[in-house]
């Protein structure tokens, strides 16, 4: 919370320990926006980097000229919002990418964010399919959240230009926006704390899992790698609900504070390398500075700038007060934002003439589909294809610790009175399937069979071969069969016991030093 409570709590101790009184410091103390300004700096830079990419896809994704896929339609309201033209489109694609940069500086800032909070979720809603997503939510709210704070009186062209122009310019404001944006976020990770509880396949670890191995997102080695490691899913998805269930209520001050905000930086960064994520955690990345305060911004200002040999408190409260600037030459803010914004939008309208996606002006006239050959549309109907029983196995393991029904560990030797564990995983969707796993020896002969039936909810089976003493060391081989067929297999080895081994060694040892008498006596007959 912040160190500026409200003068009234502080002439009365009595208040300040009433429940009342704390809720009004906490949501209107006044304060320099300091954090939900650095928020609006980075936050529609973020949002520019799906914006840009599709510039040269408005026509198709967002007009009646493309194939739209409004997310009204899904609820029988098929002309809830209307659906611009192509140019219409294209112009106000321009100006939403003017409005975010434009947010970005603080030049008519809010505005620019009523604006960008506006057309985002548009845009979204209209093609639902491929824009609208979880950060493009997030963000709405965080941007909506900021039109109606006084970011844009800290860090901006806005502020540049009042102290310009000599206007008296407050830059404080009472704190209860970025209380809602801190607010916003602890409720999105409770919310998916509870949609996590209601997934089986999280506390699995099979929900991570594939998605470690999926390229979707983009290329993510390290998640690839790191799903070699059941045992450390499993810790990190607890740990992961854990954290989104306290955050909203530990992550206010003291120690708490910074464990939770670096346990959430860390959290969002792993969700990028191992999941090959981009936008989302950028878009976290950028709205937790909302819980940067004035005291954080003093404290590094003292700490960066303690060269100045003097205490840079009094510096920031002499340089950033609200006292007017000197009166200068004066710019029409709202006309030249309304210019940039006309050019922007002809702008738009003619790179969308320009790329001609559909081949309108060419002198051959519009692109025409072309039909695909016989053979390829044979190759495409046939169904006399079947999935073959090795191509529904996604994993045959082999280990001894079971932990939530999946196995944690990995090995291949095994001793006497130990217990393998065969865990045979399998891609979803499935039929009910009749497993069976037979222990070969080195010979190919079927010591031990096993067999279940794993029905179609389960991804996995489970088989227990005890090592027992009527097994002899050596190498053998596990085979997985799915409904008779062979569907995988792998090795393992079985240790003697200790005792055994230490007798082999001290045999080993008694020849050793049986053998140096006799080579030292033949040497100098040699």
């Amino acid at each position: 919370m912040s160190d500026n409570p409200t003068s009234n709590a502080q002439s009365h101790p009595d208040s300040e320990s009433s429940l009342w009184s704390r809720l009004e410091a906490f949501f209107f103390t006044e304060e320099r926006p300091v954090g939900l300004a650095l928020v609006r700096i980075v936050l529609p830079l973020v949002m520019l980097i799906p914006t840009l990419h599709r510039i040269f896809r408005v026509r198709e994704l967002y007009s009646l000229a493309g194939a739209t896929a409004p997310i009204w339609n899904n609820y029988g309201q098929p002309d809830f919002l209307p659906i611009p033209t192509a140019p219409v489109a294209a112009g106000l694609y321009a100006l939403l990418i003017l409005a975010l940069i434009s947010a970005s500086v603080g030049w008519r800032t809010r505005t620019s964010l009523l604006i960008s909070g506006l057309l985002i979720p548009y845009f979204g809603m209209v093609d639902l399919i491929g824009t609208m997503t979880k950060f493009v939510v997030i963000a709405t709210h965080a941007i909506l959240l900021l039109s109606l704070s006084d970011c844009g009186r800290v860090w901006s062209v806005d502020r540049w230009l009042a102290r310009r122009q000599g206007v008296d310019w407050k830059e404080t404001g009472p704190a209860w926006p970025r209380r809602l944006v801190q607010i916003l976020i602890g409720v999105v990770y409770l919310g998916a704390a509870a949609t996590k509880m209601h997934t089986p396949a999280f506390f699995s670890g099979d929900q991570l899992r594939f998605w470690m191995l999926s390229n979707v997102n983009a290329v993510n080695p390290v998640g690839e790698y790191l799903s070699q490691y059941p045992g450390l899913i499993l810790t990190m998805s607890y740990v992961t609900i854990v954290w989104e269930i306290l955050f909203l209520f530990t992550s206010w001050k003291g120690t708490a504070r910074t464990i939770m905000l670096s346990l959430g930086l860390f959290f969002h960064l792993m969700t990028s390398v191992t999941l090959g994520l981009i936008v989302f955690p950028m878009v976290y990345f950028a709205i937790y500075f909302a819980w940067y305060e004035q005291r954080d911004h003093l404290v590094w200002c003292a700490r960066w700038h303690s060269w100045f040999g003097r205490d840079f408190r009094d510096e920031v409260a002499l340089t950033e007060s609200s006292a007017p600037g000197r009166s200068g030459w004066r710019i029409p803010s709202l006309p030249a934002w309304a210019a940039c914004a006309g050019c922007a939008i002809g702008l738009g309208v003619w790179i969308d003439h320009t790329s001609d996606p559909f081949g309108e002006h060419r002198p051959e006239g519009r692109y025409a589909l072309q039909p695909i050959s016989e053979e390829r549309l044979a190759q495409l109907q046939r169904n006399d294809q079947r999935i073959h029983v090795s191509d529904k196995v996604f994993a045959l393991d082999v280990g001894s610790v079971m932990f939530n029904d999946n196995l944690v560990d990995r090995k291949t030797e095994f001793r006497h009175g130990e217990s393998a564990v065969i865990q045979c995983s399998l891609l979803p969707p499935h039929e009910d399937l009749y497993l069976e796993v037979h222990l070969l020896n080195d010979q190919q002969q079927i010591l031990r069979r096993l067999w279940q039936v794993v029905s179609r909810e389960n991804l996995r089976g489970h088989f227990w071969f005890p090592m027992e003493e009527s097994l002899a060391p050596g190498a053998y081989s596990v085979v997985i069969k799915i409904n008779g067929a062979e569907a995988g297999r792998r090795s393992l080895e079985l240790l003697p016991h200790d005792a055994e081994s230490r007798e082999d060694a001290a045999v080993s040892d008694w020849s050793e030093s049986a053998e140096l008498p006799v080579a030292t006596a033949l040497s100098p007959v040699r």
